[in-house]
């Protein structure tokens, strides 16, 4: 943290790692996470540089997109790159974006993402992201998008509900989740969550959605 500084509240570096093995302790996957840079201004922004190198062990074939499969027992060792903007959350509209670029399996992948936030009144937030990936991998090289929105509603302090809805356009799914959430006292919490997921199809020259599956869970 910064004394008395007129623009910059406090600067973070760090590191996360996710190491993941096989039953025999086998190395699966290896990615450390770098935070090589991250300004907080007061205002309540945040302005960020990453530095995730990665290890990748394939048990099976890994099909990454219809016809583009990264063959079992392939390693990769590559590393990316990620920058992230993001104005105050606390504003009634922000915006981020997030650019990543690097090597990717056995080629290199770019990811560009933006995102908005709308708070139109106390206990409601809205945001819509668009993601659009760029890989060119020696078995292939196609596009791929995802787009998300959220909705939540606080009620109470006690009561809120969240909705999620995504789609992305290689597993060419589209999914609902909607949580409902009761905090019957601190420590005590009910939850009953809908999920519904779609298979977009091509039948007679028109695009629809088909039901996958759906379920009802509480806890």
């Amino acid at each position: 943290r910064l004394d008395n500084h007129p623009w910059i509240r406090s600067i973070d570096v760090g590191l996360e790692a996710n190491i993941q093995t096989d039953m025999q302790n086998n190395l699966l996957t290896r990615e450390i996470e770098i935070t090589a840079l991250q300004i907080n201004p007061h205002d309540g922004a945040r302005y960020q540089f990453r530095v995730v190198p990665q290890y990748e062990r394939l048990e099976e074939d890994f099909e990454i997109s219809d016809g583009v499969v990264l063959p079992a027992g392939g390693i990769y060792r590559f590393t990316r790159y990620q920058v992230d903007a993001e104005t105050p959350e606390h504003l009634m509209v922000s915006v981020g974006s997030e650019i990543e670029w690097g090597d990717f399996f056995s080629g290199r992948r770019r990811d560009i993402s933006l995102r908005l936030n709308v708070r139109p009144r106390r206990g409601i937030a809205l945001s819509a992201e668009a993601e659009r990936s760029f890989l060119d991998l020696a078995e292939g090289s196609f596009t791929a998008d995802v787009y998300r929105a959220d909705a939540s509603t606080q009620f109470s302090p006690w009561l809120s509900l969240a909705n999620r809805l995504q789609y992305d356009s290689v597993s060419r799914e589209l999914g609902w989740q909607i949580r409902f959430r009761w905090i019957r006292r601190p420590g005590n919490d009910v939850y009953f969550v809908y999920t519904h997921n779609w298979h977009e199809v091509l039948e007679a020259g028109r695009r629809r959605f088909s039901t996958l599956d759906n379920r009802l869970a509480s806890k």
